[in-house]
């Protein structure tokens, strides 16, 4: 038992490092060309490429996961995940448009580079974190320590993971962060438990991603950086509904739409037992 506490601790680490690895392999090889939509697609698939190629490598020589272990080797995600991840976002962005005052901006044309960055910004993180953290270290952690520890420690630093992006980080940001963080990450946790594959959660992610922060349209505040094409820029500077400088993903309607999700896919494994 010793043993393979040390091996999940280190696990972490590695998890750590091959995310880092990756995404700096992915800019160093996308940094040769000028033409961004390019440089998007090709930091896609050398970043996708790299984490998996290490991630798979290390599962089988060390954890001795094989791709059904890690939930890769498995049928094409059922249509209910698909409206999941349609609907989660839809939600969110939903409230603010209906409830929540502040103005329509637009701020250029559509083209194929914002196109191809909305794809590549669901797309990337989908797949390399779900196959880190819920594919090789909630299934290994699932294993040795059981399914709660497997679904909570994962979350935590999935959250953590975050937080190390904020530039200027207050304690308000970092609180809401690390509690919607920990909530999403839960969220697919369960999702890659009900469903023994990690492919409905990359769907579920990456449709997330594209639609939150990607740059066809998007919802921000004051602390917010991104300029998609359409921009609803909110009028309130409340921190619990802006998200704070990280943005709507970390505000409360966000939390909650995790918190209802999460009841679902209780719900469905409840069902499906």
């Amino acid at each position: 038992m010793i043993k393979k506490s040390v091996i999940n601790i280190v696990t972490v680490f590695i998890i750590f490092g091959i995310l880092q690895i990756s995404d700096y392999v992915g800019n160093l090889a996308s940094a040769y060309f000028s033409n961004l939509a390019v440089t998007y697609i090709v930091y896609t698939f050398v970043h996708i490429g790299v984490a998996l190629l290490m991630g798979i490598v290390y599962a089988k020589l060390v954890l001795k996961m094989s791709l059904k272990d890690i939930g890769m080797w498995t049928r094409f995600p059922e249509r209910i995940w698909w409206g999941i991840g349609i609907v989660l976002p839809c939600v969110v962005s939903g409230f603010y448009l209906c409830f929540v005052e502040g103005r329509l901006i637009k701020t250029c044309t559509i083209n194929i580079t914002v196109i191809v960055f909305t794809i590549c910004v669901g797309i990337s993180a989908g797949v390399v974190e779900e196959f880190l953290f819920r594919g090789i270290l909630f299934r290994y952690m699932k294993e040795t320590w059981g399914v709660v520890m497997a679904v909570i420690v994962p979350s935590v630093l999935f959250a953590l993971l975050h937080v190390r992006n904020l530039k200027n980080p207050d304690i308000t940001t970092i609180t809401l962060l690390m509690l919607s963080g920990t909530l999403v990450a839960i969220l697919f946790s369960l999702i890659s438990w009900i469903s023994e594959s990690i492919w409905p959660g990359v769907v579920i992610h990456s449709l997330w991603n594209s639609a939150i922060i990607g740059q066809v349209f998007a919802i921000s505040g004051s602390g917010n950086w991104n300029q998609a094409v359409y921009r609803y820029k909110l009028a309130s500077k409340n921190d619990f509904l802006t998200g704070g400088t990280f943005g709507i993903e970390a505000a409360v309607p966000a939390i909650i739409t995790y918190l209802g999700a999460i009841l679902v896919i209780i719900y469905l494994r409840k069902r499906k037992r």
